[in-house]
């Protein structure tokens, strides 16, 4: 598979784990969905797995069991298209999702 079609793929991806937190919330993930637009989903997804907050959209998918569908999950599975770094805070995260917990 080539980078393109796997661009396509976390594409699809990332916008179904943005509906399911949507889900939950009952509302609209608009920051995130701005973010996204305005940095491209490898850059957005990288920073947001990189930063020391504690996001409320894996907080979330961590209280409903299903962080297989979080970013940081994302990152691992397509992790040709991301940082080093930022695969190794996506494991880190997945591995303790309870470390960032006291952080906003």
């Amino acid at each position: 598979m080539d980078k393109s079609q796997e661009l396509e793929l976390l594409k699809d991806e990332v916008e179904n784990a943005i509906s399911l937190y949507e889900s939950y919330l009952s509302g609209s993930a608009i920051r995130t969905r701005q973010m996204l637009e305005r940095k491209g989903i490898v850059k957005a997804l990288d920073e947001l797995v990189q930063s020391p907050e504690y996001q409320k959209g894996f907080r979330m998918l961590h209280e409903h069991n299903q962080l297989d569908k979080s970013f940081e999950a994302l990152v691992l599975k397509y992790n040709d298209l991301f940082s080093k770094n930022a695969l190794a805070c996506a494991d880190f995260r997945l591995k303790n999702p309870d470390a960032l917990k006291n952080i906003k």
